[in-house]
């Protein structure tokens, strides 16, 4: 529901602007709207930091593995 509402208001902004995040079918508006996208390969370097050992160990085996992170900006 909150990336619904931020890509609503992306699309009724005036002037530049950026996101940053990870391909999802929810940010296609603004792929519609002319906002360009650009993909970049790269690897995840840390995992979220956690009291919760068990989560942190699955967390840490996430780490390098490939990610494709997005840009989409306007024009």
């Amino acid at each position: 529901e909150d990336h619904q509402e931020l890509v609503e208001l992306l699309l009724g902004i005036e002037g530049k602007a950026m996101l940053s995040g990870y391909a999802h079918p929810i940010y296609w508006p603004l792929e519609c709207a002319g906002w360009l996208r650009m993909d970049f390969q790269t690897k995840c370097t840390a995992g979220a930091s956690t009291a919760k050992k068990d989560v942190a160990e699955k967390e840490a085996t996430k780490r390098g593995l490939d990610r494709v992170e997005t840009i989409w900006l306007k024009p």
